[in-house]
């Protein structure tokens, strides 16, 4: 039996065992949302596994390429303590290869914080914590499609870092502030634009202070109607892209940035039709400062550094069918302008998925979509062929388990 063989057998086990324990966990515990441990301590969590297809049209000359898989989408298990002023939430995030290829082999602390809240509506948080970035969730369990709406723009939003934030609720407002050590995983992936590249960090902080710092700063309002969060995240960064760790063929050069970050989502629930209507807009853009390598090149032979832009919208509604039966639907577009000011990416994404709710906590989900590049250069950037997107075609089915 040669070792590749060995390892997938492996790692097939391992998947097997973690689902086994998990559907274990949450069918004793079907009947209630969380696991009460003592007086104190809770635990929650889920499981999600698919089967997904989808195919790939790219450019003249170019092979399409499609993907048939069956496999683990997630598992996380979670544990929140309270007592008094103080709180604490730990959580372990096992992805599978439908959704992260690159780390399905890993266990992740997504969540390890510890907060303390005085009185007259103040929290201070510390540790490893989600982004208050982002109109859709993170967690399978809340999610209604089996792919991020925002397609691929979805790199915009970014999961877990790692910080202190300090949040001040009155009524239905909310407003929270955070400093961090970075607001993205990967500040070789943030200048790299979204290309998926291999990540030494994909659920935390890059966690170097060294290099720079990032904040954050929301304010939300929330009733039973409507909602609405506003977010501005602001990094300023030195020294990356220049080791070639985790892409030796892309690493040429040294640049210093500033990122800034805008998201802005809303959302209204029409309780006479039991529809929920959302919306959300995000924007990026990074300014390049001093830089070397390639880049220092560049300006050496006076071409001009621009900053790199991109934003994306996305429309979405649900509507409740049944007790069981519900359907959603999401419509987004977006664009991308690279360094020089071309225009690396330009599409349009539009999705429909049915959920049925076979029990209290399991879930089937269902998603047809197919997003449309009018432009698509991120493949051609280094290796100088086409290598672009055109259309993709994407169909699943999805079982959720969450306790």
């Amino acid at each position: 039996m040669d070792n590749h063989l060995k390892h997938t057998m492996k790692h097939t086990k391992r998947k097997l065992a973690g689902l086994a324990l998990a559907f274990s966990l949450i069918l004793a515990t079907a009947a209630s949302a969380k696991i009460a441990v003592g007086d104190y301590i809770d635990l929650s969590g889920y499981v999600g596994a698919s089967a997904r297809y989808q195919k790939t049209d790219r450019d003249q000359g170019v092979a399409d390429d499609d993907s048939a898989k069956l496999d683990l989408d997630a598992l996380k298990l979670s544990a929140s303590l309270k007592y008094n002023a103080l709180s604490a939430k730990v959580s372990a995030y096992v992805p599978g290869s439908t959704l992260d290829d690159a780390n399905s082999d890993g266990v992740f602390i997504t969540e390890a914080y510890l907060s303390y809240a005085p009185g007259k509506g103040f929290t201070v948080s510390g540790g490893r914590f989600l982004s208050w970035i982002g109109y859709e969730p993170f967690d399978l369990d809340q999610q209604w499609n089996l792919t991020a709406g925002l397609g691929p723009m979805s790199h915009l939003v970014p999961n877990y870092h790692d910080g202190v934030r300090l949040e001040y609720t009155s009524g239905k407002i909310s407003l929270g502030v955070a400093a961090l050590d970075s607001v993205y995983n990967d500040e070789y992936a943030v200048v790299s634009l979204g290309r998926h590249l291999p990540t030494a960090a994909p659920y935390r902080g890059d966690t170097d202070a060294r290099n720079g710092l990032g904040g954050e700063f929301t304010i939300r309002y929330q009733d039973e109607a409507f909602s609405f969060g506003a977010t501005l995240a602001a990094e300023w960064n030195s020294d990356t892209f220049k080791d070639g760790a985790y892409a030796p063929d892309l690493s040429r050069g040294d640049i210093d940035y500033g990122l800034y970050v805008f998201d802005f989502w809303a959302q209204y629930y029409l309780s006479c039709t039991k529809t929920t209507l959302g919306a959300e807009f995000i924007y990026q853009r990074i300014s390049p400062k001093n830089s070397s390598g390639i880049y220092q090149e560049s300006l050496a032979a006076g071409d001009t550094l621009f900053d790199a832009t991109q934003y994306a919208v996305l429309l979405s509604a649900r509507q409740e069918l049944t007790d069981r039966w519900s359907v959603a639907g999401t419509a987004s577009f977006g664009e991308l302008k690279y360094f020089d000011e071309s225009t690396a990416l330009r599409f349009a994404k539009v999705a429909v998925s049915p959920c049925f709710a076979l029990a209290k906590n399991i879930d089937l989900r269902a998603e047809a979509s197919w997003t449309n590049y009018s432009e698509d250069t991120r493949y051609n950037w280094d290796s100088g062929r086409s290598n672009a997107c055109k259309e993709e075609y994407f169909a699943g089915v999805q079982m959720v388990f969450k306790f």
